[in-house]
Formats: C-alpha cells, sequence, structure tokens
C-alpha cells in the first residue's frame, strides 16, 4: 500500500513540475529579434559650384577624388591645373586619372570638418571653388549574436525551493537513497527546462537580420520624385546639359511624307520582246552593285517557234542564194568595164547591198542577242532576273529598277494651303532618327485626296535612305515665334507618360519638368511651358536617367 502510493505522489510532482510556465525571451507587443543593424556610414563628400566649374569631391579609402566638370554643359575639366589646399595648408596638386578625375592622398582627413579651396585653371576656364568638407564618425557595428535572456531569479529561487521540499518529502516517505537520487534528477531536469526561453508567441519572430540599407553613393530616385545621381554615375551615362534660354524661332508644322527615287536620276531595266534571259560576261549584277549608264546587265535570246524557225531559215537560205548570183553578176559586169554601161554595173551594186541588209536584218531574229542596258548611272535598287527566265509578251516584269542614292526627293502632303504657300526651311526625320535637310521644289497645283502635293529635294543628310522609306517632314513658316529650344533627344516620357526634361539642379541632384513642347525641324523641339529659362537641361543621358529607380 505505502508503496503504491509513493509511486503515484512520484508521478503527480513530476507532472507538477513540467506544468511550470516557462520563462518566454518576447513579452506581448515585443520580439527577440536583434536590433537592426546600422546602414553603410555616408561617403563624405563635398559640393561646390563656380561661375564655370562644378565640383564634387569624395573621400574614400583615405583618398580624395575631385571631379571637375563645366558648370553649363556638364563635361569633364581634363588637362587642367589644380591646386587644392586644406584647412589653409600649402597647396598641392592632385594627380589626373585617365576617367578624367583627380586623386589626392588624403589619410590625415580625420577630424569633423575641413574646409577646402580648390583652383582650377585651364585653356578657357579659370575658377575658385570654396567648400567644406564633413567627416562623420563611423558608426559602430552591431552585434548579430544575442544570448538568451534568462529566467528571473524570483522565479528560479521559488522552483528550486518547491523542488527542495517535495524531495524532501519523497525521501521521507520512500526510505531508499535510490529514491531520493531519482527524484533530485527529475527536479533538475524539470529546473533546466524551465530556465529555456520559449519560442516568440503569435504574431512575433526572431528575425535575424535588419532591413537592407542602400548604398550611399548609388544612384537612386528619391521620394519627391527627384534623382541623386552621383558624379561618377553621370560620367559612365555621358550627361551633358545646355542652359535654356529664350530664344526667338519659326512656326513650324508636321507633314506626313516618303522618300522617292528622282525621275531624271532612276530608271527602270525591262525586256522589249519575248525571249529567254542570259547572263553577261561577269553574271548578272545584284542589289547593291554601282552600275554606269550603257552597262550591259543582261541579254535577251528571242523565243522563236519551230515553224518561225524553219521559215527563217528557209528565206535565209534564199537569200544567200541570191546574194551569191548578184556577187557573180557583178563581178562579170566589173571585168566588162568600157563594155557595158556603167549603169548595169552600179544596178548590180545596188541588187547586191540590198541583199545583204536583207540578210543582216533577218540574222539577228536567229543568232542575235538583244542587250538590256543600264539607263542611268546608280546603284541596283531591285534585281528580278535569273538566268533562262523566259520573258513572255504578257509579262511587264521589272528586271533591274536603279537609283542614285545622291539624288533623292520627299512627297509629302499638306491639307493646309495657306501653310504650304508658305514655307522657308524643311526637314525630314526617318524612323532610324536621321535627319534629311530638304529644299522646296514646288507645290501641285491639283489637291490629291484634298491635300496639297509638295516636292522637296533632299539636300543633305540622304546617305543610307531608300525609296519609300516613310519620313516626318518639318516645315517652318515665317511666323515667328519665342521659347526655349532643345534638342530632340531632351524630351523623354515620365513614369506617368507625360513628356519631362530632367534640369540639374545640383551637382548630383536631377529634377523633372513636365513639358508642353512642338516640334521645330528634325533635331529640335520648342519648350512652350513648364520651363523657366535658366536652368541646365539634360540633352545627352535624359533616357538613362528615366530609368533610375
Amino acid at each position: 500500500m505505502l508503496r503504491s502510493f509513493r509511486r503515484v505522489f512520484r508521478a503527480l510532482f513530476l507532472l507538477s513540475l513540467l506544468a511550470l510556465p516557462t520563462v518566454v525571451a518576447a513579452h506581448e507587443g515585443h520580439d527577440d529579434a536583434p536590433p537592426p543593424t546600422a546602414g553603410p556610414a555616408p561617403v563624405p563628400t563635398l559640393e561646390a559650384t563656380g561661375s564655370d566649374v562644378e565640383l564634387v569631391a569624395v573621400l574614400k579609402a583615405g583618398h580624395l577624388i575631385l571631379y571637375l566638370d563645366r558648370y553649363a554643359t556638364n563635361e569633364p575639366v581634363v588637362g587642367a591645373d589644380v591646386s587644392v589646399s586644406i584647412d589653409g595648408g600649402a597647396e598641392v596638386r592632385p594627380e589626373a586619372l585617365p576617367d578624367g578625375s583627380y586623386l589626392l592622398e588624403a589619410e590625415d582627413l580625420r577630424g569633423p570638418v575641413h574646409e577646402l579651396v580648390v583652383t582650377v585653371a585651364t585653356g578657357d576656364v579659370s575658377d575658385l571653388l570654396i567648400g567644406s568638407l564633413a567627416v562623420p564618425a563611423e558608426a559602430a557595428d552591431a552585434d548579430d549574436d544575442h544570448a538568451p535572456v534568462l529566467p528571473g531569479w524570483p522565479l528560479l529561487l521559488a522552483a528550486f525551493a518547491a523542488g527542495a521540499v517535495a524531495a524532501a518529502l519523497l525521501a521521507a516517505l520512500a526510505g531508499r537513497r535510490r529514491s531520493a537520487a531519482l527524484t533530485a534528477v527529475l527536479l533538475l531536469g524539470a529546473v533546466l527546462l524551465a530556465s529555456l526561453p520559449a519560442a516568440a508567441h503569435e504574431g512575433h519572430d526572431h528575425g535575424d537580420e535588419g532591413p537592407v540599407q542602400a548604398l550611399p553613393d548609388q544612384p537612386r530616385r528619391q521620394p519627391d520624385g527627384s534623382l541623386f545621381v552621383p558624379k561618377r554615375t553621370q560620367r559612365l551615362l555621358g550627361v551633358r546639359t545646355v542652359p535654356a534660354e529664350i530664344v526667338q524661332a519659326r512656326r513650324s508644322h508636321s507633314l506626313v511624307g516618303r522618300v522617292i527615287a528622282d525621275p531624271n536620276a532612276s530608271g527602270r531595266v525591262q525586256a522589249s520582246e519575248v525571249g529567254r534571259v542570259e547572263a553577261p560576261e561577269g553574271g548578272l549584277p545584284y542589289v547593291g552593285q554601282r552600275v554606269e549608264a550603257g552597262q550591259v546587265l543582261a541579254y535577251i535570246v528571242p523565243a522563236i517557234a519551230a515553224r518561225e524557225r524553219g521559215t527563217l531559215s528557209e528565206q535565209m537560205a534564199a537569200i544567200d542564194k541570191e546574194i551569191v548570183v548578184a556577187r557573180q553578176q557583178l563581178d562579170r559586169l566589173s571585168r566588162l568595164k568600157g563594155t557595158v554601161a556603167q549603169k548595169e554595173i552600179d544596178d548590180a551594186k545596188a541588187v547586191l547591198a540590198g541583199l545583204q541588209r536583207q540578210k543582216k536584218a533577218l540574222s539577228p531574229v536567229l543568232e542575235v542577242r538583244e542587250p538590256l542596258r543600264a539607263p542611268v548611272s546608280g546603284i541596283i535598287a531591285a534585281a528580278d532576273a535569273v538566268p533562262g527566265q523566259v520573258i513572255d509578251d504578257r509579262d511587264q516584269t521589272v528586271l533591274f529598277e536603279i537609283v542614285d542614292p545622291a539624288r533623292l526627293l520627299v512627297e509629302a502632303i499638306a491639307f493646309d494651303p495657306v501653310s504650304a504657300q508658305d514655307i522657308v526651311a524643311a526637314t525630314a526625320t526617318g524612323d532610324d532618327g536621321a535627319v534629311l535637310k530638304l529644299g522646296l521644289l514646288g507645290t501641285g497645283p491639283a489637291r490629291r485626296g484634298q491635300a496639297v502635293p509638295l516636292l522637296f529635294r533632299v539636300e543633305a543628310g540622304g546617305e543610307g535612305e531608300h525609296p519609300g522609306t516613310p519620313v516626318s517632314v518639318q516645315v517652318a513658316s515665317s511666323t515667328p515665334v519665342e521659347g526655349i529650344v532643345l534638342p530632340r533627344e531632351a524630351v523623354v516620357r515620365g513614369p506617368a507618360g507625360l513628356p519631362v526634361v530632367w534640369e540639374h539642379v545640383s551637382p548630383q541632384r536631377f529634377e523633372p519638368r513636365t513639358v508642353r513642347y512642338r516640334p521645330l525641324d528634325g533635331a529640335s523641339v520648342l519648350i512652350e511651358a513648364g520651363l523657366d529659362p535658366g536652368g541646365r537641361i539634360v540633352t545627352q543621358g535624359a533616357t538613362l536617367l528615366t530609368q533610375v529607380r
């Protein structure tokens, strides 16, 4: 009876110890994740702007890197005479690097703020730049290893006391050392189990990584939509700017047009009779090959039916016989010269000459090939001839098309007859962005589909263009307008799909400006609203800046 009681008591005691609340490491509303790691230390940077030069100085790994760019165009100042004075000390000349920047040893820059005076002198630029370089203290790295939180001493003391009392009671009841030892082991295991930290409650975690921090010297888009682009990245992207100035231009209109060949410098080659195509010596010309006027491009061998060929052969044989007889008659009369009348000799000569001409007229039909010659000098634009190709009397195939690329025209249509009569300049832009300078040849008096046809001659920039290429024609009128003229590449599409330009507001900061514009010609646009004069507008690399996120 007593033994059964002791077993039941030991089981109940063990269950009570296991039911003790364990110490948790994360309380309600908290987690035991390590504190977020500190982001990378900011790179000490100095920005200064002079009248002609813009300066960005970056302190990295004990070296001071100087970026000097022209203020108006953002072009690097290369090969300049540069001197640097730090905190009023002696002037030091930095080393010029291949990328256009300048390097200066600066391992002693440990203080919080340093005054820099930079002098720049080159052929057409001379400037003095002054600024302060702040060197912040580096943040200490946070410890990633966090020891588990041990239970508080009051709870441990209470658990130990309860275990000791229970162990004493068991030992008294059991009266055996083995039972006391077993009870002590169970007590020690329960206490150790209670001291282990529990997992976080629902809604909490033990995250082991802090938030990812962006590098401070990487290009990025700011919350206000502006861009931070380091000078190093600007040079990689080739960013260039121009000052925004109000200028006077001519009002322009956009027309739809296409490139056509000059009819006086182009031609088509077709067969004039039924026959078979044969290649000349050197082979048939291919597309892109240059040919000269009068050059033989191919031959046409006349195609004659067997019956017709037999009839012609019979006629040729009869003519040959008559020629032999006529020649004999002429020889006989010639030997009797002085005896016979001269009239008979002349008649014999005329008969022989007529027979020879008759044979010559029939011979090409059986033997001679018709040469196909180039009507003009130029480039083969189309070739549709192969050896052995048969041309019949109903075939109007153009075997060769020749175009002179130096003499092209542009045909456009204008739906406003008034604007068609007021054209002082014109340009055309193709799909590849090439700009063609045009000169007006004439305006058609008859409308074509309610539009006035216009014809222009390509005066410059037509290299590589082909007849049939669609183009956008910009015609300028004599009406003057005022506005900010920018290159066409300066206007890009913003995130909302609206046209924007990028203004260079500080050495490493760009802000978008939504604008309204109209084309002036194939290479420039007129900003009508959304942009104030005086700013520096990105003209090269604007599309790449739009991709910065």
